[in-house]
Protein backbone atom coordinates (compact mmCIF):
# COMPACT_ATOMS: atom_id res chain seq x y z
CA UNK A 1 0.00 0.00 0.00
CA UNK A 2 2.86 2.58 0.70
CA UNK A 3 4.79 1.22 -2.16
CA UNK A 4 1.52 2.21 -4.43
CA UNK A 5 0.91 5.62 -2.91
CA UNK A 6 4.49 6.42 -3.11
CA UNK A 7 4.92 5.60 -6.82
CA UNK A 8 1.26 7.34 -7.58
CA UNK A 9 2.44 10.19 -5.97
CA UNK A 10 5.77 10.53 -7.62
CA UNK A 11 3.95 9.73 -11.02
CA UNK A 12 1.59 12.94 -10.12
CA UNK A 13 4.68 15.24 -9.29
CA UNK A 14 6.04 14.31 -12.76
CA UNK A 15 2.70 14.66 -14.68
CA UNK A 16 1.48 17.90 -13.11
CA UNK A 17 4.11 20.00 -12.66
CA UNK A 18 7.87 19.26 -14.38
CA UNK A 19 10.94 20.50 -13.26
CA UNK A 20 12.08 23.57 -13.41
CA UNK A 21 15.82 24.93 -14.30
CA UNK A 22 16.85 27.17 -11.45
CA UNK A 23 17.11 30.30 -13.94
CA UNK A 24 13.41 30.54 -14.34
CA UNK A 25 12.66 29.35 -10.96
CA UNK A 26 14.70 32.87 -10.08
CA UNK A 27 13.02 34.67 -12.75
CA UNK A 28 9.64 33.72 -11.75
CA UNK A 29 10.55 34.84 -7.69
CA UNK A 30 12.34 38.04 -9.24
CA UNK A 31 8.62 38.79 -11.26
CA UNK A 32 7.03 37.72 -8.35
CA UNK A 33 9.10 40.24 -6.00
CA UNK A 34 8.54 42.97 -8.09
CA UNK A 35 4.94 42.79 -8.21
CA UNK A 36 4.67 42.68 -4.75
CA UNK A 37 6.32 45.64 -4.41
CA UNK A 38 4.75 47.64 -6.95
CA UNK A 39 1.43 46.23 -5.06
CA UNK A 40 2.58 48.04 -2.11
CA UNK A 41 4.15 51.12 -2.91
CA UNK A 42 0.56 51.78 -4.97
CA UNK A 43 -1.38 50.73 -1.50
CA UNK A 44 1.17 53.13 0.43
CA UNK A 45 -0.02 55.76 -1.69
CA UNK A 46 -3.11 54.99 -1.48
CA UNK A 47 -2.79 55.35 2.66
CA UNK A 48 -1.26 58.65 1.87
CA UNK A 49 -3.65 59.69 -0.07
CA UNK A 50 -6.28 58.70 2.05
CA UNK A 51 -4.88 60.47 5.20
CA UNK A 52 -4.40 63.65 3.23
CA UNK A 53 -7.98 63.80 2.46
CA UNK A 54 -8.76 63.14 6.12
CA UNK A 55 -6.39 66.06 7.01
CA UNK A 56 -8.05 68.45 4.87
CA UNK A 57 -11.46 67.46 6.10
CA UNK A 58 -10.11 68.16 9.62
CA UNK A 59 -8.85 70.93 8.77
CA UNK A 60 -12.29 72.33 6.43
CA UNK A 61 -14.65 71.43 9.82
CA UNK A 62 -12.54 73.44 11.81
CA UNK A 63 -12.29 76.39 9.82
CA UNK A 64 -15.83 75.98 9.13
CA UNK A 65 -16.35 76.19 13.07
CA UNK A 66 -14.52 78.87 13.60
CA UNK A 67 -16.12 80.88 10.89
CA UNK A 68 -19.50 80.46 12.15
CA UNK A 69 -18.61 81.06 15.79
CA UNK A 70 -17.03 84.35 14.05
CA UNK A 71 -20.06 84.97 12.34
CA UNK A 72 -22.47 84.75 15.26
CA UNK A 73 -20.26 86.99 17.18
CA UNK A 74 -20.21 89.50 14.61
CA UNK A 75 -24.10 88.54 14.38
CA UNK A 76 -24.62 89.21 17.85
CA UNK A 77 -22.75 91.94 18.40
CA UNK A 78 -25.02 93.64 15.49
CA UNK A 79 -28.31 92.88 17.33
CA UNK A 80 -27.28 93.91 20.48
CA UNK A 81 -26.18 97.46 18.37
CA UNK A 82 -29.92 97.44 16.92
CA UNK A 83 -31.61 97.07 20.07
CA UNK A 84 -29.68 99.86 21.74
CA UNK A 85 -30.35 102.17 19.11
CA UNK A 86 -33.83 101.36 18.89
CA UNK A 87 -34.20 101.53 22.68
CA UNK A 88 -31.53 105.33 22.06
CA UNK A 89 -34.21 106.39 19.48
CA UNK A 90 -37.81 105.57 21.60
CA UNK A 91 -36.66 107.43 24.31
CA UNK A 92 -35.67 110.66 21.95
CA UNK A 93 -39.17 110.10 20.49
CA UNK A 94 -40.67 109.88 24.28
CA UNK A 95 -38.62 113.31 25.10
CA UNK A 96 -39.75 115.03 21.84
CA UNK A 97 -43.12 114.67 22.68
CA UNK A 98 -43.07 115.50 26.21
CA UNK A 99 -41.02 118.65 24.90
CA UNK A 100 -43.76 119.18 22.81
CA UNK A 101 -46.32 118.95 25.04
CA UNK A 102 -45.03 121.61 27.21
Amino acid sequence: EIRHRLEKLRADGQTIMPCLSVAEAKGWAQEALRELSAEGQHQDHQAEQQMRERRYQAFALMLQATLLGRIRSVQRRAFTDLALYSRIQGLLQSQRNAAACR
